[in-house]
């Protein structure tokens, strides 16, 4: 019985194949390690956005985002396109590359520790504002070793153990977040909680690099160019960074800390659920990779297709539950309820998602200068704009249409690719 159980099931596998044009038997494999730690990601995140919006003061929470939003544009420094050209290496067998590319991330990251310090000098003298002074020589301290150790992370993607991957992700995240809570309930002190983030984080990044370099590795053989290419991936990501924690700058400016924290609560549901729609990502980087472009064109119609399907199922979940969610457990914000239902249709850009993954696993550079060159600038510029005249509203406007005019970018240039593109 469990052998024909068994081979009605192969067969129905076969099946898919030939529907799909997709490897099932691979997705089935990897997807279920890959759904389980963006499950535990965002049940650790939801259990997060609750203790913020229930334990911490409006002031606190949207404080904590900005300060956050520093250290993000800070970590430009600490190259992180590396972990993209890391994993793509390690597909084809480059193993060695991994401890070069974590020490070249460290070496950069210095310079993001001076500018850390003269951040905090600027609040000291300047602002006159002691705690993010203080928060800014933090994330200063901090900057070399807490994001440049997570390149064990795409290491182990880049090899394809998608469950040691989840099991130790998974591991790191829900750590991190019960000591955050634990943290809440003990002191709302700004700086005890970012004191307490940034070191939980990297401890555990520290004990799983160094275990994944000690038992993983099982080879010597490094790719230079990974560096060179991990540098044109960072340098493509800077105005990226920066579209991606302005608009907390610009809200802390315009609205305060209040703005900061009711725009946060807003967007976490939805950012949390579009972890759903990105977790076959690292399952195509590594087939895009191998695989020939025109292989990967004959067939990615019905990955549009499909992942346009599942985009389409999760807003329409996501409209259904948001409200009394947001009811009984954000009872403090339901005045942006309207906001974050506008914010899930940016989820519906989906679509074109295989695009984009397409263009960093085969290396298309001046592609992917020119898409992030414009999508970023339309970023910023329509979120500075519109976050003034309109507040809030504007800000999740400018969000939405940056979305699905990035997405159309990468389908161009997935469909009219420049000549001679790749290195």
């Amino acid at each position: 019985m469990i052998s024909s159980a068994r081979k009605r099931a192969s067969q129905l596998i076969e099946r898919l194949e030939s529907i799909l044009k997709t490897d099932v038997r691979y997705i089935l494999k990897g997807g279920f390690w890959l759904t389980f730690g963006r499950i535990a990601s965002m049940l650790a995140s939801f259990l997060l956005s609750l203790a913020y919006a229930n334990l911490l003061s409006k002031e606190t929470y949207g404080s904590y985002k900005f300060v956050l939003s520093i250290a993000s544009m800070l970590s430009l420094f600490t190259l992180p396109g590396i972990n993209t050209a890391l994993s793509q290496t390690v597909a084809r067998g480059y193993e060695g590359t991994l401890v070069p590319s974590t020490l070249e991330r460290i070496r950069w990251s210095i310079l993001g520790t001076c500018v850390g310090i003269g951040v905090a000098g600027y609040y000291f003298f300047i602002g006159h504002n002691q705690t993010l002074a203080l928060a800014a020589l933090i994330i200063a301290a901090f900057l070399p070793v807490m994001d440049t150790l997570m390149t064990y992370s795409a290491f182990l993607q880049g090899q394809k153990k998608f469950k040691l991957d989840a099991l130790l992700s998974s591991a790191t995240q829900i750590s991190g977040t019960l000591a955050l809570i634990v943290t809440f309930f003990l002191t709302k002190n700004l700086l005890y909680i970012l004191l307490t983030y940034f070191f939980v984080y990297t401890f555990l990044r520290a004990i799983f690099f160094f275990y994944t370099q000690k038992t993983q590795q099982t080879t010597n053989l490094t790719d230079a160019r990974a560096l060179t290419y991990g540098k044109h991936l960072s340098a493509m990501n800077i105005l990226g960074t920066i579209a991606g924690n302005v608009d907390d700058i610009i809200l802390f400016h315009v609205m305060g800390p209040v703005g900061v924290a009711r725009y946060n609560i807003a967007v976490a549901p939805a950012d949390q659920a579009k972890g759903l729609l990105s977790f076959s990502d690292p399952l195509l980087f590594p087939q895009f990779s191998k695989h020939s472009e025109e292989d990967i064109r004959r067939h990615i119609g019905k990955k549009f297709f499909w992942y346009g399907v599942f985009g389409a199922v999760i807003v329409g979940a996501y409209w259904l539950v948001t409200p009394w969610f947001f009811r009984i457990f954000l009872p403090k914000y339901t005045e942006i309820i309207f906001l974050s239902l506008l914010y899930s249709l940016s989820m519906l850009n989906a679509v074109v998602a295989p695009a984009a993954t397409y263009l960093v696993a085969k290396r298309k550079v001046k592609e992917q200068y020119y898409l992030n060159l414009i999508t970023y600038i339309f970023q910023i510029g329509s979120m500075a704009f519109l976050t003034v005249t309109h507040g809030l509203l504007g800000l999740i406007i400018a969000r939405i249409a940056t979305r699905f005019f990035g997405g159309a970018l990468s389908v161009f240039f997935f469909v009219r690719p420049f000549k001679q593109a790749e290195t």
